[in-house]
């Protein structure tokens, strides 16, 4: 009998875990303008609520370009255009943009993203360890085979500039300049000393959406 509980278990969490990639598929299809509320919903159905800030102007962004000395990503720009940032209202849901006028790169913090991914590396202890930031795709297959995965050095993270800035282990990062790897846009959500690749900023939060859709799943399971 424990073996036929095992598996029924086994096969619920794998329908919930298609049904919630569903969410992020649908999401990830939409275009920027039609991504934003359709997003603002799912996020409200899970354990996060967010508020949008106003959007910023043509002049806003200019000015963060001139500032930072490098273009936008299209699709970057679009969402700006949408929402100038924005924030969960509740402590349950740490995933957020921050404003154009806090946008700044790796390096600019103190110590920088790389100097602090570097000491992260030197406390393990651990020789073994690749010396460098080991980043997957966030598909599901080419996590299982192992595919694409790459060891991105330290040093380059710091040429990237930071969405959601250096917090409690995590930070996400776009990529503005193309790289032998990675094209400009493409998002990296790290955690400690890996990160997972996606391929813009729609792709990172319908990946958020449905994740919070899922944690809120599981949470009224558990108070049930």
């Amino acid at each position: 009998m424990a073996i036929f509980g095992f598996i029924r278990a086994l096969l619920d969490a794998a329908w919930k875990l298609r049904k919630f990639r569903k969410v992020s598929d649908k999401l990830r299809i939409l275009s920027v303008q039609s991504f934003i509320p359709a997003w603002q919903t799912s996020m409200g159905h899970g354990v996060g609520v967010f508020s949008l800030n106003a959007p910023a102007d043509v002049d806003d962004i200019s000015k963060v370009e001139n500032r930072l000395g490098c273009q936008l990503a299209g699709e970057l720009k679009e969402f700006y255009g949408v929402c100038n940032g924005f924030k969960s209202t509740t402590s349950d849901c740490s995933s957020y943009i921050v404003p154009l006028r806090e946008l700044q790169y790796a390096s600019q913090y103190e110590p920088s993203l790389s100097n602090q991914l570097e000491q992260k590396w030197k406390d393990l202890n651990d020789v073994n360890a690749p010396r460098g930031l080991l980043v997957i795709s966030d598909s599901f297959v080419k996590i299982i085979t192992a595919d694409e995965d790459t060891v991105l050095s330290f040093h380059d993270v710091d040429n990237m500039i930071a969405l959601h800035p250096p917090e409690d282990g995590k930070v996400v990062l776009i990529v503005v300049h193309d790289m032998a790897c990675y094209p400009a846009g493409t998002v990296l959500e790290v955690e400690g000393l890996s990160a997972t690749r996606f391929e813009n900023v729609r792709t990172w939060l319908a990946s958020v959406a449905a994740t919070n859709e899922m944690l809120g799943s599981f949470t009224k399971e558990i108070s049930n």
